[in-house]
């Protein structure tokens, strides 16, 4: 490769780029493993495990992994954001009890429906602020056709599709993510 200005000016960047980002500390992984699993000691979360969200990887695994992705990607560009309403609107954007591969009666997508069915349920549960009920109501846009007030709404929402996707294609999902936050609670 033959360097020229062009080149030299992308470098630059690439490395005051590299300087801005934050790598996520233990303290991050303690302070995601106990905000987790105090929600979980009040709610239902648990209760999601057995639905299965996409392939082999259970609705609370996905929900736990967008919130680790989203914490992580906020953290790492550090954007300006709520940490706490993001955590928990991610944390409960899919917090909806039901199989969606069984119901056949659905008069709209299950993709439009559930948002409104996970914030209603989150509603029950917890004391939302409009923050965190935008973020669980807006994370399947563009399907929801309003897009996201916020700029952690935007974050769950990407985050989201990234999750999905990586959950459809892989075989072993997750296995950083579950081996930090394991390494984390034993110590």
């Amino acid at each position: 490769m033959r360097f020229n200005k062009h080149n030299i000016r992308f470098y630059k960047a690439a490395r005051k780029a590299r300087s801005k980002i934050t790598p996520i500390t233990k303290e991050d992984i303690e302070y995601l493993t106990h905000r987790i699993d105090s929600a979980l000691e009040g709610s239902r979360l648990r209760d999601m495990e057995p639905f299965l969200q996409h392939r082999g990887t259970s609705r609370l695994t996905h929900c736990v992994a967008v919130t680790y992705y989203s914490y992580f990607l906020c953290k790492t560009l550090r954007m300006k954001c709520d940490i706490d309403e993001l955590v928990t609107g991610a944390l409960l954007h899919d917090y909806y009890f039901y199989d969606w591969r069984d119901i056949e009666n659905h008069k709209k997508c299950h993709a439009q429906v559930h948002p409104e069915a996970a914030c209603f349920n989150a509603s029950m549960d917890f004391d939302l602020t409009d923050k965190e009920k935008d973020i669980i109501e807006k994370h399947m846009y563009p399907l929801t056709k309003v897009p996201p007030l916020y700029r952690e709404s935007a974050v769950v929402c990407l985050v989201d599709k990234f999750c999905a996707l990586y959950e459809f294609f892989s075989r072993k999902t997750y296995r950083t993510m579950k081996r930090r936050m394991r390494d984390c609670a034993a110590m």
